[in-house]
């Protein structure tokens, strides 16, 4: 069976207060009695950011459901003011024909 640890190398890195050093001031071992509490400190802090970014998510969420909501009020207005544009409009062929039509019946008179 294998043992597992941690590198005390790369404890010091993240924790120097974590490794034991010898006299000659060199890494020799991890404080593994120490890490316990460490760890817990990470996963809270890690615990209160998850919290944050959920909350924040939310906002934004909504905010995006709100923007959404506006834009959509904005098409639908567009797209009936043109619809009435385009009911009021006559067809140019039309305008023009009767415009002819009067000029024409004028001449015969």
């Amino acid at each position: 069976m294998r043992d597992l640890g941690l590198g005390a190398e790369e404890v010091a890195a993240v924790e120097p207060l974590l490794v034991t050093y010898n006299s000659k001031g060199e890494i020799e071992g991890v404080k593994y009695d120490r890490i316990a509490v460490v760890l817990l400190n990470a996963v809270k802090e890690q615990q209160e950011q998850i919290l944050q970014q959920t909350t924040q998510i939310a906002e934004l969420k909504s905010q995006m459901a709100e923007d959404r909501a506006k834009h959509l009020a904005r098409v639908s207005l567009i797209e009936r003011k043109l619809a009435e544009l385009l009911r009021r409009k006559q067809p140019v062929g039309s305008v023009t024909n009767s415009a002819t039509i009067n000029s024409n019946q004028r001449s015969k008179r």
